[in-house]
C-alpha cells in the first residue's frame, strides 16, 4: 500500500472523504456476518436440542384423505389471440446513450476537462467530492 506521506494532497483528500463511506461498508459486513454466524449456531442449538429431547405422547395418526370424491381435471383451450402480448407490451423511452460504464463515464470527464473522480466502495460507485464541486461550479 503506498504510504500516507507519498501521495499528493488531491489523493489524500479523495481517501479522507471516501473514510467514511469505506468504514461503513465495512461494519455493514461485520454485522452481515455476525448474523449469519448466530443463525447457524441458533440452527444447530435448535437440531440438537430437537434430537435428544423427550418426544412425549406420539400425535394421532392422520385420517387417510378420501380419494374416491375428487375429479380429475380436464384441459380445455378457451382461445387463440396473437395480440395478447402486444397488449401487455410497454413501450420505453431508453436511449442507449443515456447510459454508459466506467470508461465510458471517465472518457465523457476527460473530455470536459474534468479530473476523474470514480470511487468504488462495495457495490456502489461515487464521485469524489472535488469532482462534484468543479461540474457544479462551472454549470450554467
Amino acid at each position: 500500500m503506498v504510504e500516507v506521506e507519498t501521495m499528493s494532497a488531491a489523493a489524500q483528500e479523495r481517501m479522507h472523504a471516501g473514510l467514511p463511506d469505506l468504514l461503513a461498508e465495512v461494519r455493514a459486513r461485520r454485522r452481515r456476518r455476525r448474523a449469519l454466524r448466530a443463525g447457524v449456531g441458533l440452527v444447530f442449538v435448535g437440531l440438537v436440542v430437537r434430537t435428544f429431547w423427550p418426544e412425549g405422547a406420539a400425535p394421532p395418526p392422520a385420517a387417510a384423505p378420501d380419494r374416491s370424491v375428487a375429479a380429475v381435471p380436464t384441459p380445455e383451450i378457451v382461445g387463440d389471440d396473437p395480440t395478447v402480448l402486444a397488449r401487455c407490451l410497454l413501450p420505453t423511452h431508453e436511449r442507449p446513450d443515456w447510459f454508459v460504464d466506467d470508461e465510458g463515464l471517465r472518457g465523457l470527464l476527460r473530455a470536459a476537462d474534468l479530473p476523474d473522480g470514480l470511487v468504488r466502495i462495495g457495490k456502489r460507485v461515487t464521485f469524489a467530492a472535488g469532482v462534484v464541486a468543479a461540474s457544479v461550479s462551472e454549470a450554467p
